[in-house]
């Protein structure tokens, strides 16, 4: 079942949210795929590369019956499609985003 963002459930509020991010994020990245475009399997840190990066968040934003590919495969798991769906993986883990 999911939570709406202002569920008590969360155990957190929005604010504790935005004081988590900025004290343990140290960027975000927004990827807009369009017709074709899609990544190939490659991992996005190595150990000891100096990038500090441990963890990917892949966050969908639209409704999957807006746009076709887009599937996220971590390893050889294939990650849901819902509206509103994370997906929290190592950075090492090799994965990819279908068209």
């Amino acid at each position: 079942a999911r939570l709406p963002a202002t569920d008590a459930r969360w155990g957190f509020s929005a604010t504790d949210a935005a004081e988590f991010l900025e004290k343990h994020v140290d960027f975000v990245l927004l990827h807009e795929f369009r017709d074709g475009d899609f990544f190939d399997w490659h991992v996005d840190a190595h150990p000891d590369d100096g990038t500090g990066r441990t963890l990917n968040v892949n966050v969908v934003l639209s409704d999957p019956g807006a746009f076709g590919g887009g599937a996220l495969q971590v390893g050889g798991a294939n990650a849901s499609l819902g509206r509103g769906d994370l997906h929290a993986y190592p950075a090492a883990l090799p994965h990819k985003v279908h068209d």
